[in-house]
């Protein structure tokens, strides 16, 4: 108002992400900026345009300069092709960095001060619980979901004690069965589905949560360059960089349930030879004809390809077959293009020149068009 300026769009991000990747409204002023569709950008202050690496630093000082677009503070409007200017504005590109650095490791020295503390840091609760404030402190706990808790507790002991033979021994029952025993019961999931999977049974029964501890740096993320992308992966942390400590909240289940849980999930642990590379070519490629999931590979003595639906009728295959109808298919398919591009007229062919010409003609007179009416 003061700067009598006319504000005809105004991008609001709602997410809070350190690199553009995360940003779409900010990508999408970014695009629109490149293209010179705004004279300025007006903006609290340098530091919100960016705080991402030097890369992110150089795509927003990039985008502002060859535009020859402004950037408009309360405090100083910014030319980026003036030498000074551009100075200003790339330093407070640095400090903002600088800052959301300084940020985020107090926020992580608060986070692992409460966790020590036996405070709940997350942001959801684990199922079972639900967050609740603690009384005359500042901070988080976890308070008891009967309902849920029923159910962790079901599974604890499915998994633990089995079922009983008729002749009185124990068959041991797997996350796979158990699994299915819960979807017919029809209880939810702890998203809110009707299909309970493998992993979420493994991640519960493997928790220390449910016997009343609260676990830090289990899973660390950690940037990696693939083909000049920076991508962020998730791994298990070391024992020694784990942190597990008594919380503030009651346990579910009790250790001796849990440790014979853990004991016996080591046990059936698969054998891996601690590679991580492709080993199935037809990842991401292949999908049940019958329910539309996605097959994955079964290793065995003859590699299969199996729907990952419990409850599809879809046998599978073995990769081999899978692999030779795929290139007699191909073959078929190549065939029959070279066939068609055969009976395609020759360059020199009157019929194509003559199309060619109607094309160049079409364009032009395009062209005339868009001109006249500018």
């Amino acid at each position: 108002k003061r700067g009598n300026y006319n504000v005809t769009q105004i991008y609001r991000e709602v997410v809070s992400g350190e690199t553009l990747a995360a940003r779409p409204v900010m990508q999408q002023l970014l695009s629109e900026v490149e293209q010179g569709v705004w004279s300025g950008v007006l903006v609290v202050e340098v530091e919100r345009l960016a705080r991402g690496d030097t890369i992110d630093q150089g795509i927003v000082a990039q985008a502002f300069k060859y535009s020859d677009t402004k950037i408009i503070t309360p405090v100083k409007v910014y030319d980026p092709n003036n030498e000074f200017d551009e100075e200003y504005f790339e330093f407070g590109l640095f400090m903002s960095r600088r800052e959301y650095k300084t940020i985020n490791r107090r926020l992580q020295r608060g986070r692992l001060a409460a966790s020590k503390e036996g405070k709940h840091v997350g942001g959801s609760s684990p199922y079972g619980y639900v967050r609740a404030k603690i009384e005359g402190d500042k901070g988080w706990t976890l308070a008891i979901n009967e309902e849920e808790a029923a159910v962790v507790r079901m599974i604890f002991k499915m998994y633990t004690t089995g079922d009983i033979m008729p002749d009185g021994t124990i068959r041991h029952i797997g996350v796979a069965q158990i699994a299915g025993r819960l979807d017919a019961m029809g209880i939810p999931t702890p998203s809110g589905g009707n299909e309970w999977s493998t992993c979420t049974l493994r991640t519960m029964l493997t928790n220390p949560v449910y016997i009343g501890k609260i676990r830090w740096n289990h899973m660390r993320t950690k940037k990696v360059v693939e083909d000049g992308n920076v991508s962020a992966k998730r791994y298990f942390s070391d024992s020694a960089d784990e942190l597990i400590v008594d919380g503030l909240h009651p346990a579910i289940v009790s250790e001796e349930v849990f440790d014979k849980a853990a004991e016996l999930m080591a046990s059936n642990l698969p054998r891996t030879n601690g590679c991580c590379s492709l080993k199935n070519p037809l990842a991401g490629l292949v999908y049940c004809k019958m329910c539309g999931r996605r097959m994955v590979k079964r290793s065995n003595h003859h590699p299969l390809l199996r729907c990952t639906n419990r409850h599809c009728r879809c046998p599978g295959s073995q990769i081999e077959l899978i692999e030779k109808r795929i290139i007699e298919g191909l073959s078929v398919w190549l065939n029959d293009y070279r066939s068609r591009y055969s009976d395609l007229p020759s360059a020199s062919s009157s019929v194509v020149i003559e199309a060619a010409g109607a094309a160049v003609r079409r364009l032009e007179s395009e062209v005339e068009r868009i001109t006249s009416m500018q």
